[in-house]
């Protein structure tokens, strides 16, 4: 049985097909993204028409290659974008009507619970932990261990709105930088509470911001060959604290020519650098771990185990 599973985010649309034969381990057979950018250019609550365009004709792809793989089944899970704009549900009937997939829309902590799933998947999780995953829209922070969520919050607040909210200059300003932390630290108070009343260890990371942070570092320690096909990459607190000075003192171009940032992901690196700095500051955590498994990956775990 071949099982596509489409992860459409604020930034990109991830696709991931895999074989599974019994109660085993599925076997990745085909995977892909589009940096779509469906939250640029959102105003009053509308997704924008290019934007609607692109993510239609993604999808149309997407479709495509489903049908090549001759999927038997599929899931398309669409999370902060789609949810909180109000012309998303068109998004998903103009998508049902063009290529017969149906999304489901999902809250932000159903989104939270599927992305520890996911990590688990690649990651053992060494006691009380905190997961986090940046966005384009939102970002879900989950703390955990192996067997258990013990909180999960879902802010939207992901790099695309802060972007569009805050239009930092290039490179960003020192004011710019401190403005950002404090409207961090004040949306987002509930983490430290959390982190104050749990003291977590280890901070492990998924989605498109860990991964550049980890290949970065990565290609400075001539570790950048086969990065994609590693499902964690352990990442020490004083490298990423250098990479983040690096990040936030640099130009667009110099991003651009950074090994390990791509193109898609050079304009919003700065941000997400700064959230995570900011967690880091406030925690005392030991360790950091990139994991390159979250939602869509747990979304199939969730599924095989429920299916055999």
């Amino acid at each position: 049985m071949n099982f596509a599973v489409i992860d459409i985010g604020t930034n990109t649309f991830n696709l991931l097909i895999v074989h599974q034969n019994g109660n085993v381990t599925p076997e990745v057979i085909y995977k892909t993204r589009e940096p779509v950018k469906l939250g640029e250019g959102i105003t009053n609550g509308l997704i924008a028409p290019a934007a609607f365009k692109r993510g239609t004709e993604a999808l149309r792809k997407f479709n495509r290659l489903i049908e090549t793989y001759k999927c038997d089944r599929i899931k398309a899970l669409a999370t902060s974008a789609i949810r909180s704009t109000r012309n998303g549900p068109e998004f998903v009937e103009a998508v049902k009507r063009k290529t017969g997939i149906y999304i489901e829309v999902i809250e932000g902590w159903r989104e939270a619970e599927l992305i520890w799933k996911g990590i688990r998947t690649a990651v053992r999780i060494n006691g009380k932990s905190l997961l986090m995953d940046i966005g384009g829209g939102s970002t879900e922070f989950i703390l955990a261990d192996e067997n258990r969520m013990y909180w999960s919050h879902s802010f939207e607040l992901g790099v695309t709105r802060l972007f569009e909210q805050f239009t930092p200059s290039d490179p960003m300003l020192a004011s710019e930088i401190l403005q950002v932390e404090g409207f961090i630290r004040n949306k987002m108070a509930e983490v430290f509470k959390i982190i104050d009343e749990y003291q977590p260890q280890h901070l492990i990371g998924s989605s498109g911001s860990f991964s550049t942070f980890g290949q970065i570092i990565a290609h400075q320690q001539d570790q950048g060959e086969g990065f994609h096909d590693r499902l964690l990459f352990p990442i020490k607190v004083a490298d990423f604290c250098r990479v983040h000075e690096q990040i936030i003192r640099s130009t667009l171009s110099e991003r651009l020519a950074t090994k390990g940032i791509s193109a898609f992901r050079a304009e919003y690196i700065g941000l997400s650098s700064i959230v995570t700095k900011v967690m880091i500051d406030h925690g005392n955590f030991r360790s950091m771990t990139y994991s390159a498994n979250n939602m869509k990956e747990g979304f199939l775990s969730e599924s095989i185990s429920d299916t055999f």
